[in-house]
C-alpha cells in the first residue's frame, strides 16, 4: 500500500518511508514508527535531525540524492559528503554544462519519457553512477545493515 501525507498514516505499519520534504522539523513521527523500518531522507538539508534519529536507534535513517561522480572535483567549498559523491542536484547541473545545455532541463513536474531518456543517456557517456547509501553523510556498513535485518526479523514474528 502507498499512502500520502495527505492521508492519515498508519507509520507503525510501514516498511519504507521516503521523505521528500525541505522543512525544519522531521515530517516523519519516528517515535510512531516500527523496528527494522527504513526511512530515506531525500531532503537537503536533512528532514530528519541526527540527533533525533540517534533517539531511535531500531529505525535505518538513510539519505538519498547522491550520485558517484567519476572524477576529483576542485571547489573553494567542502560538501559533508565522502570522497567521489555527489549531490545528484548538483550533477545534474554540471552534466547540463558539460553538454553545454543552455535552458532548464526540469522544472517542477515538466518531466516526460524523452527528457528521462536524454537524462539517462548523458548519465552513462559521463560515468556518473548510484551511490551507496548513506547515514548523515557516512557510509552504511554492513554492520548496519545486520542489525537492521536483525530487527525487521524481529517485527515479522
Amino acid at each position: 500500500r502507498l499512502f500520502t501525507t495527505t492521508q492519515t498514516i498508519p507509520w507503525n505499519e510501514a516498511d519504507l518511508i521516503l521523505s521528500c520534504a525541505t522543512t525544519s522539523t522531521s515530517p516523519v513521527p519516528l517515535e510512531q514508527c516500527a523496528p527494522g523500518t527504513v526511512v530515506l531522507d531525500v531532503g537537503q538539508p536533512p528532514n530528519i535531525p541526527q540527533a533525533l534519529s540517534r533517539k531511535h536507534p531500531h529505525l535505518l535513517v538513510l539519505q538519498g540524492g547522491e550520485v558517484l561522480w567519476p572524477a576529483p572535483i576542485s571547489s573553494s567549498f567542502r560538501l559533508p559528503l565522502p570522497d567521489g559523491y555527489l549531490y545528484s542536484c548538483l550533477a545534474e547541473t554540471l552534466i547540463l554544462a558539460l553538454e553545454e545545455w543552455e535552458t532548464d532541463f526540469a522544472l517542477g513536474k515538466d518531466w516526460n519519457g524523452a527528457k528521462l531518456e536524454k537524462l539517462r543517456e548523458w548519465v552513462k557517456k559521463h560515468q556518473v553512477h548510484p551511490a551507496p547509501f548513506l547515514s548523515y553523510g557516512k557510509k552504511v556498513t554492513q554492520e548496519d545493515w545486520e542489525y537492521f535485518l536483525k530487527n525487521q526479523k524481529r517485527r515479522e514474528e
